[in-house]
């Protein structure tokens, strides 16, 4: 499922596409378990995307930086497929489950933040090879 979601990212990074809210509520997901990417509200067709003050993002997801500067590029939906990641490893737990909002988004740029507290239903073999 990763593979396919990683793979529909590089198209739209080829294509000079920036997501901007890569999360899997936004992954299609067939019978097979073939993966697509979906829902394009929040992209732009540049490589640099900048926010004007208001606009809404989707804080859980978006990349430090992002938020810092409000500037989006295909390195910040790199931050959000690792954050997809670890929302498939979890089996669909919310990222940053213990945090509000505003949490996460005062504690960007720590180490709180870079390293993302354990899923609660327990990430067993695969987390723990992930985080060490």
């Amino acid at each position: 499922m990763l593979r396919g979601i990683a793979a529909g990212m590089k198209y739209l990074a080829d294509m000079n596409y920036v997501h901007r809210d890569l999360a899997a509520r936004n992954i299609l997901v067939n019978s097979n378990l073939v993966c697509k990417v979906s829902d394009f509200g929040l992209q732009n067709c540049d490589i640099i995307f900048s926010v004007l003050q208001g606009g809404k993002i989707p804080i859980r997801w978006t990349a430090p930086e992002a938020i810092q500067y409000r500037k989006f590029t295909s390195a910040s939906d790199v931050w959000s497929y690792g954050i997809v990641m670890w929302e498939v490893m979890s089996y669909g737990e919310r990222p940053y489950w213990d945090m509000t909002n505003q949490d996460v988004s005062g504690c960007r740029g720590t180490s709180e933040m870079r390293r993302h507290s354990g899923a609660r239903t327990g990430g067993g073999e695969i987390w723990d090879e992930a985080i060490n």
